[in-house]
């Protein structure tokens, strides 16, 4: 890259990513508010009301409270480590975005197998997760974070063989060319019907959401990992939760739904309504099903999903072959 290009390059990669925080910020604060007024209306109760015009302002009252809040470290815990995963696991959450195309025109970077990294960088925050529940120094957090290593172990074989099956068709790692490719042709939905219900199956195990939010489960482990964690480190921790469902959900949109494919209206508004829908079914997902146990959470990704994953990819290659010919 030269001079020149680097000059040109530059200000658009400043601006793109001012303006994609941007978006994702105010998204994040709305997602959050969302959910709560939707289980609240599911449970057949009023849910968040007093705090600004429908209790719109809660989210940023519950921030300033994390802010001021007092950080407190167990005696028994590794502080180093302690001090350190929170941020990491927010980093791991927010670099996606950095990845992730809102339309045809608006990406921070398009690297050629966009999908790959994509997926790479998700498979590390289990990591960190073990690291924050072994230096925590108490033994709920520790049974968390061997439950969040089993549980990446599960769905990380599922999510990367049915992700295959839209790169077998599309002949492509990265996620610009795979969304033109559904543009040219058709949705992948309607192609890979039993590759999206896996995707998305293992996309809520890898949130740790409902029904497969065992890692963190309050009847049992208090709050799991994130037990001994407060004040702005827990506000990390959480708002690392919601970043990796929308990084999922975008990915699902770019996989399965053609992206920003859509008439009339900007390409943004296709990306981020079909975003919305997905996030909508995880809430839903959330509220509607019980949580499972650890061996069903085993016997249902290693008897089922990962058998048909790999029978996804048959059909794959026989779709291929007949759309080939």
């Amino acid at each position: 890259m030269t001079l020149q290009d680097l000059l040109i390059y530059l200000p658009r990669f400043v601006l793109t990513s001012i303006l994609i925080l941007l978006i994702f910020s105010v998204d994040l604060i709305m997602i959050i508010w969302f959910e709560r007024k939707l289980i609240g209306r599911i449970h057949h109760r009023r849910s968040i009301t007093e705090t600004g015009p429908f209790g719109l302002l809660q989210n940023i009252a519950d921030f300033i409270k994390l802010m001021v809040k007092e950080d407190l470290i167990p005696k028994k815990a590794n502080r180093i480590i302690h001090d350190l995963t929170p941020p990491l696991i927010a980093f791991s959450g927010i670099l996606p975005l950095a990845l992730i195309p809102f339309s045809s025109e608006i990406y921070v970077s398009n690297p050629e197998n966009s999908l790959l990294l994509v997926l790479a960088i998700c498979s590390i925050s289990p990591f960190f997760v073990l690291l924050a529940g072994i230096g925590s120094g108490s033994k709920y957090p520790v049974i968390g974070g061997f439950r969040a290593a089993l549980q990446m172990v599960s769905y990380e074989i599922p999510l990367v063989l049915s992700a295959l099956g839209v790169v077998m068709l599309s002949g492509t790692f990265n996620l610009m060319e795979i969304v033109r490719s559904q543009v040219e042709n058709t949705w992948y939905l309607f192609l890979q019907p039993l590759g999206f219900f896996i995707f998305l199956s293992s996309s809520i195990m890898e949130n740790e959401r409902s029904p497969f939010d065992i890692p963190e489960a309050e009847s049992e482990l208090v709050a799991g990992w994130r037990t001994e964690f407060s004040s702005i480190k827990f506000g990390l921790i959480m708002g690392s939760e919601y970043m990796k469902m929308f990084v999922n959900s975008a990915l699902v949109t770019l996989l399965y739904l053609g992206g920003w494919d859509g008439p009339l209206l900007p390409e943004i508004f296709w990306f981020l309504l079909k975003v919305h829908l997905i996030i909508f079914l995880f809430i839903w997902i959330r509220v509607t099903l019980m949580r499972l146990r650890m061996d069903q959470l085993l016997k249902l990704s290693w008897n089922y999903l990962i058998p048909l994953s790999l029978l996804n990819l048959l059909l794959t290659i026989v779709e291929k072959v007949m759309i080939g010919a």
